[in-house]
C-alpha cells in the first residue's frame, strides 16, 4: 500500500467522503472526482479502512467512557457519603442500560455491548 493510499484510508475513516478523502491524501482534483471510488474496490484498501475504523471506534468508546465517568463525578458532587455516591453511579449506569448491580454488595458489574465487528 502506498503512503497516498494509506492517507486516503485515514481520511476516509474521518470524513466518510471519497472525494474529500482523495483530496486530503494528495490525489488530483480530477482523480478525486472521477476515479477515487475505485480505491474502495481494492481489498487491501477496504481491509485497511476496516482496521482503522475498528481502532477509531475503540478510541471513541474509550473517550466516551472516560467522559461519562467524569460527568458522573460532577453530578455526584462533593458528597462524601460513599454509599450515596455508589447508588448514584449504579442508578445512572443502570438507566443507561450498561450496568447491573452485582450480587456482591457494594460492587457494580458493567456490561458493554459493542457494535458488530468491534
Amino acid at each position: 500500500m502506498t503512503k497516498q493510499q494509506h492517507d486516503f484510508c485515514i481520511a476516509f475513516v474521518e470524513t466518510r467522503s471519497v472525494k474529500e478523502s482523495a483530496l486530503k491524501a494528495g490525489y488530483s482534483e480530477s482523480y478525486a472526482s472521477t476515479k477515487a471510488y475505485n480505491l474502495l474496490k481494492e481489498p487491501e484498501i477496504m481491509d485497511k479502512i476496516a482496521y482503522l475504523e475498528k481502532s477509531y471506534y475503540q478510541e471513541q468508546f474509550k473517550d466516551l467512557a472516560l467522559d461519562s465517568v467524569k460527568n458522573l463525578k460532577d453530578i455526584i458532587g462533593d458528597d462524601t457519603n460513599r454509599a450515596t455516591q455508589l447508588n448514584a453511579i449504579k442508578y445512572a449506569l443502570s438507566m443507561a442500560g450498561i450496568a447491573d448491580e452485582s450480587a456482591e454488595s457494594g460492587t457494580i458489574e458493567i456490561k458493554v455491548k459493542l457494535p458488530d465487528g468491534l
